[in-house]
């Protein structure tokens, strides 16, 4: 595609670089000088002419605004709240001289994003800009509009993704287009375009240039910015790309890439380093109380480890009295072709119901506790489902992600309460892509929550040698937790009859092969952190699609189950912090706070270790280092960051934590102006401490926040910027971990053997700051092994707490009646409705139950027609 080869990336344009806008590149696509462009009152410069003429004086278009160094913060709250009051009060709030007679109190706000501490993204008509600019003369440098070329990533390109060139006719393509905020007649009128402009007349023939995904189509949201995936072919395709383009609507175009799919001794691995020690599962930590997302191939419903026989499976509705799963998205369908999202729900939370195991030799029900050795890691925790899989379908095709997956994927898995959501998935493209970039911003509106990504399967070669730059969007996102795989314990490989020599090879300290490697294509490092995900024994889907009971398990590998099983290790996590077990080591509810998502991260973090090696598939070794591109932080150990000691003498181990998501909380902190913060602290002397404890032997500090969404297209998607160190009394400096880190948002410094009685400060330093930032801070004095008791001593069974209540909450069909059980008795009135909402509660739950047995009629006669060979129709 030609005339797109040279087009340079948003952040381009801010750059002002020489080098980023060429006079030949500038000159072929927009004839003009190239110094000029940066000039808006410049009548005679043919890019402000294509804007900004008196035909399109009130057509919002995407304009950039460059502020003046070190504004910050200051500038993009003038500016946003400038804009703010223009759209709620008068047209003319922006100058006396200005008259937009189209601007109403029913408009949607002018769209206002930060790119980074100079630069902002608006959404605006010229007027608008031109007074903004004379308004405030001594922060605005200047402003330029978005030209087409500069909103088409560089991943659109015809001599790339067509085989045959032009010529590849057969060949389909995927785009993304992402939209500005629309008004409702705007969005209205948007759809009928689109689906008008679809289709065109050729001669006598109707040529159609791209397609449209329906439900991308009809799903686009009020006053919000949204996604549309459009399909189209090589021919065409920069026809569809000039297009849309060149809409003022449009904010980016690129390739949509396909999304593909990527326990027994691993869920310990994570929580002490050791197969046979799960502290957090001996206190009772085992995810009571909470609920996981899940977006996979789809989920079998008769497992043992989901199945609840006395309650009905939730497809499309909430229903909290299932044990195991409490909504079941049928986006896709209702069905797991290839068990793939089977493996991941059990490998995060699965857990073999009572009466249930695995069949003997006769076909009889037996050996109950072993099944159960296979549950997930959070095997108290409740599951809320999404289908993105076709049934019958393999890990090697393509997956159906929502265009919109932060409204239409991510934000309904979180209306049903899961705060942790797992997605073991994704795509070949290294970049920060829109999918990646809408993990950032459901984070940044949804402080509480952590999405996780498999890092990808592509990290070795066929030669069996590492391949750099493989990890997949959305792996590649910012805020969220990118999984890598290790090996695992040895143990798990002996059960599997591999002999591992002096056990050098195949444990649980080398990094898988497979798994995907950093950094990104704008260099920020990836994994964040990895977990066991070579050989992890998970629950198998059935086949056949038939079997009403089964508990069948089986080996399984990839970055698919290291991600569910650090996701359902999260979910551990939220527990401990909900449940105040944080302090000292004991549960208190009433110390309780609910954790952001950016402690989570850092906890999962905080005290991982390093690798040693990297074990290739064809057994051969290459090194790796801690930090370095393969293995990020290294393997998750979660008990060099959690307090789990069931006595109140904190035995080895002291934590301090920030980091809560409710700013009412006293564990919630955030810099709202750039500036410093710190914390002191002391070491205390083996002499000061109780008979048995000494001086921590190691000092970590982990700083990680929830940054604001990058610009895709952008050279450095980092916004807000922070540095940790820890320097002492004497004035010796502890610099993190990553030096003057410039790209990444989580920094840790580590200091072995500190000095008894020494005075230290935790010093977090803001470097720039465009949006007020909340962080969340981990710091812990860690003395080796924390005391647990032994596994006989304690229930693993423990009860499961129930959920009794839900809000009403938009993006969920709450078709069920139990979302007015937080109706309190107390009235007569209130007695009756609560009698009337169960008794229309049982109606609703018979003729789901009724549904479910057309479903399954359904799912086994599709099942039978493909085993006959016969073509199928999905009903």
């Amino acid at each position: 595609m030609n005339h797109f080869l040279q087009s340079l990336l948003v952040l381009s344009i801010l750059n002002f670089g020489a080098a980023l806008r060429t006079k030949e590149a500038w000159t072929r696509l927009f004839t003009v000088d190239p110094d000029s462009i940066f000039h808006p009152e410049a009548d005679v410069h043919e890019s402000q002419r294509l804007y900004f003429n008196d035909e399109n004086k009130y057509v919002k278009h995407p304009i950039v605004f460059q502020y003046v160094e070190n504004c910050g913060i200051s500038c993009h709250e003038k500016l946003s709240s400038k804009l703010n009051a223009y759209h709620l009060h008068s047209p003319n709030q922006l100058g006396a001289n200005i008259i937009h007679p189209s601007v109403t109190t029913e408009s949607p706000k002018h769209f206002y994003s930060i790119i980074d501490a100079t630069h902002a993204l608006v959404h605006v008509d010229h007027s608008v800009a031109k007074a903004l600019a004379s308004e405030f003369p001594d922060e605005i440098i200047d402003f330029a509009p978005v030209l087409p070329s500069f909103k088409v990533h560089e991943n659109v390109d015809v001599a790339t993704i067509c085989p045959e060139g032009a010529d590849g006719a057969d060949t389909e393509i995927e785009l993304y287009v992402v939209f500005f905020p629309q008004t409702e007649d705007a969005l209205s009128t948007l759809q009928n375009d689109v689906k008008a402009s679809s289709l065109r007349t050729e001669g006598n023939r109707v040529h159609s240039p791209f397609r449209y995904v329906e439900k991308d189509l009809h799903s686009l949201a009020v006053h919000d910015s949204a996604t549309l995936t459009i399909k189209t072919y090589c021919p065409d395709l920069d026809e569809t790309v000039r297009r849309f383009s060149t809409r003022p609507d449009v904010q980016w175009v690129e390739v949509k890439h396909a999304m593909k799919s990527l326990i027994r001794w691993a869920k310990n691995v994570t929580q002490t380093g050791l197969y046979n020690e799960g502290p957090l599962h001996h206190i009772g930590i085992t995810g009571n109380g909470r609920i996981i997302g899940i977006a996979d191939t789809g989920l079998d419903d008769e497992s043992c480890y989901f199945k609840d026989p006395s309650s009905v499976f939730p497809f499309d509705f909430v229903n909290l009295s299932h044990r195991k799963v409490v909504y079941y998205n049928t986006y896709v369908d209702d069905e797991d072709g290839d068990g793939h999202g089977t493996a991941v729900a059990g490998t995060a939370a699965g857990r073999c119901a009572d009466g249930y195991g695995f069949d003997d030799e006769d076909g009889a029900i037996s050996n109950s506790d072993e099944a159960k050795e296979y549950n997930g890691q959070a095997w108290d925790a409740k599951i809320a489902f999404f289908d993105i899989g076709s049934g019958g379908g393999s890990t090697t095709s393509s997956l159906s992600v929502p265009g919109d997956a932060k409204n239409n994927l991510y934000k309904p898995l979180y209306n049903t309460g899961a705060r942790v959501l797992s997605m073991s998935w994704g795509s070949a493209s290294n970049s920060y892509t829109n999918d990646a970039r809408y993990v950032d911003d459901f984070m940044w509106n949804y402080p509480d929550s952590l999405i996780l990504h498999a890092a990808g399967n592509s990290g070795e070669s066929g030669s069996f040698t590492s391949v750099s730059n493989s990890v997949g969007s959305p792996a590649t996102n910012k805020n969220g937790v990118s999984v890598g795989a290790t090996s695992n314990d040895e143990k798990a490989w002996n059960f599997q009859g591999v002999v591992n020599g002096d056990g050098t090879q195949y444990n649980k300290n080398s990094l898988a092969g497979f798994s995907s490697r950093g950094p990104t294509s704008d260099g920020r490092a990836k994994p964040d952190v990895c977990a066991v995900g070579w050989d992890v024994q998970a629950p198998l889907h059935d086949v056949s699609l038939t079997a009403e009971d089964h508990c069948a398990v089986d080996p399984i590998s990839g970055t698919s189950f290291s991600c569910p099983l650090l996701a359902g290790t999260a979910v551990l996590i939220e527990e401990y912090f909900v449940d105040g077990w944080y302090g000292n080591g004991m549960k208190n509810g009433s110390a309780g706070f609910s954790p952001s998502g950016a402690l989570l991260k850092a906890m999962l973090i905080h005290g991982a270790q390093p690798l040693h090696q990297v074990q290739m598939s064809n057994g051969n070794t290459e090194s790796t280092e801690w930090l370095d591109d393969y293995q990020g932080f290294g393997r998750a150990q979660v008990d060099k960051g959690t307090n789990f000691n069931t006595n109140a003498t904190r035995d080895g181990l002291t934590q301090f934590v920030l980091g809560a998501s409710d700013p009412a909380s006293e564990h919630y902190v955030s810099m709202s102006s750039c500036t410093t913060h710190t914390y002191d602290f002391t070491v205390v002397n083996t002499a000061d401490l109780p008979d048995g404890q000494d001086s921590p032997s190691t000092i970590y500090a982990t700083l990680a926040w929830t940054d604001y969404p990058g610009t895709v297209g952008s050279s450095n998607i980092l916004v807000n910027d922070f540095d940790i160190r820890i320097y002492d009394s004497t004035g010796t400096n502890h610099d993190a971990v990553r030096v003057s880190d410039r790209k990444n948002n989580v920094e840790m410094v580590k200091i072995e053997n500190p000095e008894a009685g020494r005075e230290y400060t935790v010093e977090i330093k803001c470097i720039s700051l465009s949006v007020a930032q909340p962080y969340a801070l981990v710091l812990t004095g860690e003395n080796g092994k924390v005391d647990v008791p032994p596994e006989d001593e304690l229930d693993l069974g423990l009860s499961q707490l129930a959920i009794t209540a839900i809000s009403v909450m938009s993006g969920i069909t709450c078709c069920l009646t139990i979302c007015v059980y937080w109706i309190a008795y107390g009235s007569s009135k209130r007695k009756a409705m609560l009698k009337q909402a169960n008794t229309q509660y049982a109606v609703q739950l018979a003729e789901q139950k009724e549904k479910n047995a057309e479903r399954k009629k359904a799912r086994m006669e599709r099942q039978r027609r493909k085993n006959q060979g016969v073509a199928m129709t999905k009903v």
